[in-house]
C-alpha cells in the first residue's frame, strides 16, 4: 500500500484490473480494497455510498467484447441454471470476436493494438476459460499478442491487484462443473 489520496475498490475482474494496470503503468500511486464481487459486496451500502450508480470502468473499442465474453461468463459459470443455447451463443460470439482481433493484429503487422485497446481488450482475454474459449490456438496472432502484454512490466505488477490475477487462479479451476 501507498500513502495516496486515491483508493481502487476493485476486485480479480476484469474491468477492475483495467484500472489497476492503467494507474501502474502510468506510475500512478494508489491504495487499494478488495471487495467481493460474487458476493455482490458491489450492491452495500458502503459501496453504493462511493459509487451510487454501481458501474465499474467500461471502454468501448467498437467490438463489444467485453459485454459477450462477460455474458459467456455468467452462462457457463454462474447462472444458478444451466442454458445450452445461450453458453453456445456467447462462446461463439467470443470466439468471432478474438477472430477480428486476429485478423486486425495480422493485416497490422504491429505488436500491439493501441494502448487503450490493449488494455481493455487483454483483461477480457485473460479470462477466456470462463468463456468456453479454453486455448487461443486457433487465433496464432492474438496468442502472440496475448503473451506480450503479460510480459509488460506494468501490466504484470496492475494484473495481481488486489490478490494474485485471475488467470494464474483459474489455471487449476474446474470450469466444467
Amino acid at each position: 500500500m501507498s500513502n495516496s489520496n486515491i483508493t481502487l475498490h476493485t476486485a480479480q475482474i476484469a474491468n477492475g484490473v483495467k484500472i489497476s494496470k492503467c494507474s501502474s503503468r502510468a506510475g500512478l500511486p494508489h491504495d487499494w480494497r478488495k471487495y467481493d464481487f460474487v458476493a455482490n459486496e458491489q450492491k452495500s451500502e458502503w459501496f453504493t455510498k462511493i459509487n451510487p450508480m454501481i458501474v465499474s470502468l467500461a471502454m468501448n473499442n467498437g467490438l463489444d467484447e467485453g459485454s459477450m465474453i462477460s455474458q459467456a461468463n455468467w452462462f457457463r459459470v454462474l447462472a444458478p441454471e444451466k442454458f445450452g443455447n445461450a453458453i453456445a451463443r456467447y462462446t461463439k460470439e467470443t470466439k468471432r470476436l478474438y477472430s477480428v482481433l486476429n485478423m486486425h493484429l495480422e493485416k497490422s503487422g504491429k505488436p500491439y493494438l493501441c494502448t487503450i485497446a490493449d488494455i481493455a481488450n487483454w483483461s477480457w482475454v485473460t479470462i477466456a476459460p470462463l468463456a468456453g474459449v479454453s486455448s487461443l490456438d486457433e487465433f496464432p496472432a492474438f496468442k502472440a499478442w496475448d503473451e506480450r502484454m503479460k510480459q509488460r512490466p506494468a501490466v504484470d505488477k496492475g494484473r495481481h491487484v488486489p490478490e494474485k490475477h485471475h488467470r494464474e487462479m483459474l489455471a487449476d479451476a474446474d470450469l466444467n462443473g
